[in-house]
């Protein structure tokens, strides 16, 4: 058994490597895709910038500013492709407005678009005018344009989704596995075996996938609209961190401080609901309230990782993998709210989704682990228990379920029961082995089984003895179920090749007001003995 296990576990370690391998070549040989090394018709038209006659710096831009470019020499009409963040901008091709920013409901989508694309058409007469962007920036902490490019369309987008399909993956990947683990979890809690922490972390994952396939410009890049993916995105990312709660509070029961672990899932729900209200009612939308989601994020942040720290001190090996994952996540979402606050970074979740889908391939592994572990205990479990009540040698229940059920039929009042008993058992053992003998068993054990199992239970009690309880209590019933037994053992020896016939005794009786099950048994037993006597003398 011992060997066995090993081996499948060998063979799991090895798969898992392969899986991993895969992955590797999958990314290697894709590295084009994903480091936009393909050659597309389009020039990098960010820098050159001016705003008053002096350098303008499009990664700072506050309150409401005009940049200017000139237009370069165009042989053919050309397009231009704009990734705005945090602003709302007008655009004028010479002196004359080429798009002007969209009036949003600001109680539903805020102040602005969030991160979104524009794209303007432009004529070869175009050629040497001035490209002039009016940029209004709603918020204290400014706004910025991430890239510009001119050139064809189709490629500029191309190279954006491709820019960014890697995120979209690993975003949809974690979405994926987050779905599996709480579709998963579902019938794992009706029979109360691991299943809540598979649903916290499942929706945890869930979330945090959502959030960032909505915050990676996919759908705002291949759609349009980016305000209704960017509203989307703000509302779950205000979803977050009560799973995520719930989990450390049902994984780690030894270090976790159940007050406040309550505490921080009502902060949860209090930081949704307040920056939900204060963008409902125009006070606060999301992007100037995210200040308030932070804080949240980070007393949650701290806690944990007390948690963790705790729970390392205190030499819970189980919580080992949980604490490695979730200290990897909160670096990396530390690591995004920096550089969101200092600006250094165009994405806003790209740690949190590598933290994320590291944090999930841990935990997928680790329950993949520990439910095997868990099936091999249950089978373990399930394999004594049979021992307990089964036959090891015919698989029909043992004397000790005969003695239960007896028990527990004290006070039946209808029924019958059938004895049987295998003639010349010892003779067939003495002339033709104990493996011969035990050959004779099981065919007299299965010509029982399949005449009588429908009908009740089925028993081997001793050596050569059989017992069978119904609750049928008409005695032609049963007068045709033994004669269907005998009708098999005659078919049987007919066709059979060995130098010996089954023979089995059998007596019955049925159950009554005045006879119960155990004077039945004594009664059958003793016509049973009558029935091995004439069958002796017949043969």
């Amino acid at each position: 058994m011992k060997l066995k296990l090993l081996r499948n576990r060998t063979l799991l370690m090895v798969y898992v490597l392969f899986i991993i391998v895969t992955i590797i070549t999958i990314i290697y040989a894709t590295r084009d895709t994903f480091t936009h090394k393909t050659k597309y018709d389009m020039k990098d038209f960010s820098y050159g910038w001016v705003s008053d006659n002096k350098s303008a710096n499009l990664n700072e831009l506050y309150k409401y500013d005009v940049v200017k470019k000139k237009i370069p020499i165009l042989e053919e009409d050309r397009e231009i492709l704009i990734n705005f963040k945090s602003v709302n901008a007008n655009i004028l091709v010479g002196d004359k407005y080429v798009y002007k920013h969209k009036e949003l409901n600001k109680h539903l989508y805020g102040h602005t678009e969030g991160s979104y694309f524009v794209t303007i058409n432009l004529l070869k007469e175009d050629s040497n005018k001035d490209l002039t962007i009016e940029v209004l920036a709603p918020y204290d902490d400014g706004g910025r344009i991430n890239k510009i490019y001119i050139g064809d369309s189709l490629d500029m987008n191309l190279y954006f989704i491709r820019k960014h399909l890697l995120g979209g993956l690993v975003s949809a990947a974690v979405i994926l596995v987050g779905l599996i683990l709480i579709l998963v979890s579902i019938p794992l809690i009706f029979v109360k075996k691991m299943g809540h922490k598979m649903l916290y972390i499942g929706t945890f994952a869930f979330m945090v996938g959502s959030f960032m396939l909505f915050d990676s410009k996919i759908f705002q890049l291949v759609f349009g609209r980016a305000y209704y993916f960017h509203m989307i995105s703000e509302i779950l990312m205000l979803l977050i961190m009560l799973p995520l709660m719930l989990y450390i509070g049902h994984t780690y029961r030894k270090s976790s401080n159940r007050i406040i672990v309550n505490s921080l899932s009502i902060l949860a729900l209090l930081n949704f609901v307040i920056n939900y209200l204060l963008n409902l009612f125009g006070i606060l939308d999301y992007h100037s309230s995210i200040k308030i989601t932070h804080s949240t994020y980070i007393l949650g942040i701290i806690y944990i990782i007390y948690v963790c720290i705790k729970s390392f001190v205190i030499g819970d090996k189980k919580e080992l993998r949980h604490t490695f994952g979730l200290l990897l996540v909160c670096l990396f979402v530390i690591i995004d709210i920096l550089t969101i606050h200092y600006g250094v970074s165009v994405e806003s979740s790209l740690f949190t989704r590598m933290g994320a889908l590291l944090f999930l391939i841990i935990e997928a592994v680790g329950y993949i682990f520990e439910y095997y572990r868990r099936y091999e205990r249950e089978n373990k479990v399930d394999f004594l228990s049979k021992l307990a009540y089964r036959d090891g040698l015919t698989d029909l229940l043992n004397r000790t379920s005969f003695i239960e059920e007896m028990d527990r039929l004290e006070k039946e009042k209808t029924g019958a029961i059938i004895v049987f008993d295998v003639n010349d058992l010892k003779v067939i053992n003495d002339t033709y082995g104990h493996g011969e003998g035990d050959c004779l068993i099981i065919d007299a054990a299965n010509i029982i089984r399949d005449n009588l199992d429908k009908h009740g239970k089925c028993y081997r009690i001793g050596g050569d003895e059989f017992v069978f309880l119904t609750h049928i209590s008409n005695r032609t019933e049963i007068k045709n179920l033994i004669k269907s037994i005998e009708k098999d053992i005659t078919r049987i020896n007919k066709n059979s090749t060995k130098e010996y016939n089954i023979a089995i005794a059998i007596g019955f009786e049925i159950v009554t007001d005045k006879i119960d099950f155990n004077k039945a048994f004594k009664n059958a037993d003793k016509k049973m003995y009558e029935d091995k006597k004439k069958k002796k003398s017949k043969s």
